[in-house]
C-alpha cells in the first residue's frame, strides 16, 4: 500500500507541473526578450556610427631677425613663448586648452567630433608646468575630411589674426613683430580608428552571458517545481 501511494504521487508530480512550469518560465522569457531588445538598441548606434576625421599641425612662433640674431630659430625664445601662450588663450576661447596626460591624446580621444583646439604644450610632469617651446598644438576634428580642413584653416587664420593684432595694438613695428610658421605646410587629415568590431564583440559576449543566466534560472525553477518538499522536512524530497 505504501509503494502504491508513492507510485501514485510520483505520477502526479510528473504530470502536474507542466502548466505551472510554463507560468513560472514566463517572467524569464520576458526578461530574455527585454535583454535582446536592449542589446539591439545598444548595437544599432554602433552600426550606424559615422566616421570621424581629425588633423594636427604645429604653429611655431618666430622671434624677429636682427643683426645679432639673424636666425629666427636660434633666437632666444622667452618672448615668443609668452606670445604663444597669450594667443592660445585667446584663440581657444579663454579655455586655455585642456591639459592632457600625453601629447598623443587628440580631440577624438576626448570625445569631441566638431571644432578645433589650440593649446601650448606642457613639457612638465604631474607636479610641475613647463612651457619651454614657442609652439602651439592645433587640432581640428569633424565628420568629413573637407570639414576638418575648413575648420583647421579657420583656426590657423584666427591664430595669425590674434598674433598680428596684439603686436599692432601695442605699437610694434612690422620689422620687430613675432611671426608664425605652420608645420607641416600641408594639413594632414586622418580617419579615427574605429572600435566598432570590439564594441559588437563585447555586446555579443554580454548577450551570451545574459541568455546563459536566464537559462540557468529557468532550469533551476523547473527542478524546484518538480521536486516538492518532503513533509518530514527532508530538503531533497520524499524518500
Amino acid at each position: 500500500m505504501v509503494l502504491l501511494d508513492r507510485h501514485t504521487r510520483a505520477q502526479k508530480v510528473r504530470a502536474a507541473p507542466r502548466g505551472r512550469n510554463g507560468r513560472r518560465s514566463l517572467p524569464y522569457l520576458i526578461a530574455a526578450l527585454a535583454g535582446a531588445v536592449l542589446l539591439v538598441g545598444l548595437g544599432a548606434p554602433i552600426l550606424h556610427h559615422r566616421s570621424v576625421y581629425w588633423s594636427q599641425v604645429n604653429v611655431v612662433f618666430l622671434a624677429p631677425r636682427s643683426a645679432s640674431y639673424p636666425n629666427s630659430l636660434a633666437t632666444p625664445t622667452s618672448s615668443a613663448i609668452i606670445m604663444a601662450g597669450v594667443v592660445a588663450e585667446i584663440a581657444d576661447g579663454g579655455r586655455g586648452g585642456s591639459q592632457v596626460v600625453s601629447d598623443s591624446v587628440n580631440l577624438v580621444d576626448e570625445g569631441i567630433v566638431h571644432g578645433y583646439q589650440v593649446r601650448l604644450p606642457n613639457d612638465g610632469g604631474q607636479w610641475a608646468i613647463n612651457f619651454d617651446v614657442p609652439t602651439l598644438d592645433v587640432q581640428a576634428v569633424g565628420t568629413s575630411p573637407a570639414e576638418v580642413q575648413a575648420t583647421m584653416a579657420r583656426g590657423l587664420r584666427e591664430i595669425d589674426r590674434i598674433t598680428w593684432t596684439l603686436q599692432h595694438d601695442a605699437g610694434a613695428a612690422s620689422v620687430n613683430m613675432i611671426t608664425t610658421q605652420q608645420s607641416p605646410r600641408v594639413v594632414p587629415v586622418y580617419e579615427a580608428t574605429s572600435s566598432r568590431v570590439r564594441a559588437l564583440g563585447a555586446l555579443s559576449l554580454l548577450g551570451a552571458a545574459w541568455c546563459a543566466g536566464i537559462a540557468a534560472l529557468v532550469r533551476r525553477s523547473r527542478r524546484d517545481s518538480v521536486m516538492p518538499p518532503d513533509p518530514a522536512g527532508n530538503p531533497f524530497g520524499p524518500r
